[in-house]
């Protein structure tokens, strides 16, 4: 449909009430009034008047004002105008219609100038502004994507968590099959980026069979008894976060089948501490984030006895135990029974001290004997037998 208002398809009311709408004069012929309208752009003005629907006695007594109006217009420009010799008085009437037609040719030029220029910068941007913005995306995945070496000692990678990682930024970025093969070769290092070398065919292949080949080479030959037994052994260490630990018993278990109650209890056995093991067991976890919450901001505590930060020089303290007298543990940790204060350290006995006990062999230089005894200046070897304590 053209955007131009012609005289034909609109009577002279709907005209009328269409310039009455934009505020516009009213007055004159349809002509007169269409090529006002056609001076108004086509978005400010619409396609048709407020109400196209009028009655056919308005629309002839419309008509027949339009005629009168037509008719005085033609007169007062006959009037005005110097009359020729040879000329009719359809002069006038001639001369509006050239005009008229003047007017709607050089809005037509107008209209086809602009569509050619909006076509003209689409063809010459579009490309170029593509392609700024499928270095964008591609950019934008390669820093999403970790890298990805090829199962080396210490990396702890796992090649079917970085194929899943790919996919899902690839899907993201929507990426293409060209910017995809750009990113995984941006992304292999190591063994990963050997191998895919070591072959022409790897780049011919389709991006979803060589993912498939990729996971076929580096995926783990190990059995999953060997791979449950790797995911029990891993404990927390001290000095580690417990975000590091809970991690690495999260990719562990990826490669085995385990529910979440299993993981808890896995990542709760992990735990050195006694007492901190023993609350997580109290605190029944229903989900592993849970658990996690609850130990972010907890560090394991140093061995005791630890000099670590102490750059005296000396030699460190050994610890005695004050329930047993035995060193390198302190009562707390002690597994004999709890003895009396006062008691013997051998047996137990409030009768005697340690150094008069006779339940355990012991052989020793001593000068503790009675004084009743003891010669002066002179060291006596006392063997006494002893039994341990606690047996």
């Amino acid at each position: 449909m053209s955007d131009l208002v012609g005289t034909e398809e609109f009577s002279a009311a709907q005209l009328r009430e269409w310039l009455e709408s934009l505020n516009l004069p009213k007055g004159g012929s349809k002509a007169a009034m269409a090529a006002r309208l056609n001076e108004i752009p086509v978005e400010l003005r619409g396609q048709g008047p407020p109400a196209a629907e009028t009655c056919e006695n308005e629309r002839e007594d419309e008509a027949a004002a339009d005629q009168d109006s037509t008719k005085s217009e033609r007169k007062e420009k006959n009037e005005k105008a110097p009359q020729a010799p040879g000329h009719n008085n359809n002069h006038g009437e001639y001369r509006a219609e050239v005009e008229m037609l003047k007017l709607q040719i050089e809005l037509l030029k107008l209209q086809s100038e602009r569509e050619g220029r909006r076509e003209g910068r689409g063809e010459n941007t579009t490309p170029a502004a593509n392609n700024d913005a499928g270095v964008m995306l591609l950019n934008a995945a390669k820093d999403m994507l970790p890298t990805y070496h090829g199962n080396i000692s210490g990396n702890n990678d796992d090649v079917t968590t970085w194929i899943a990682q790919f996919k899902a930024v690839a899907k993201v970025n929507k990426l293409k099959d060209e910017k995809l093969l750009m990113l995984l070769m941006s992304k292999l290092k190591d063994k990963a980026l050997v191998w895919l070398h070591s072959s022409p065919e790897h780049m011919s292949l389709p991006i979803d069979q060589l993912l498939n080949v990729m996971e076929d080479t580096f995926h783990p030959k190990e059995s999953k008894l060997l791979l449950r037994r790797k995911f029990e052994s891993r404990s927390w260490a001290r000095g580690e976060e417990f975000s590091m630990y809970f991690n690495a018993k999260v990719s562990l278990a990826s490669r085995i089948v385990i529910d979440d109650e299993e993981f808890i209890d896995g990542v709760i056995e992990g735990i050195p501490d006694v007492g901190l093991r023993r609350q997580a067991h109290m605190q029944c976890f229903g989900a592993p984030y849970q658990l996690l919450k609850a130990f972010e901001k907890i560090m394991l505590p140093k061995k005791y006895g630890s000099t670590e930060g102490a750059n005296t020089g000396a030699s460190p303290t050994p610890i005695r135990c004050y329930n047993c007298n035995s060193l390198g543990h302190v009562a707390g940790e002690c597994r004999k029974p709890k003895r009396e204060r006062g008691a013997c350290y051998g047996c137990g006995s409030m009768s005697h001290r340690d150094t008069w006990c006779h339940c355990v062999t012991v052989t020793k230089r001593s000068t503790r004997l009675p004084h009743r005894l003891r010669e002066p200046n002179k060291f006596y070897e006392v063997i006494v037998s002893r039994a341990p304590f606690g047996k």
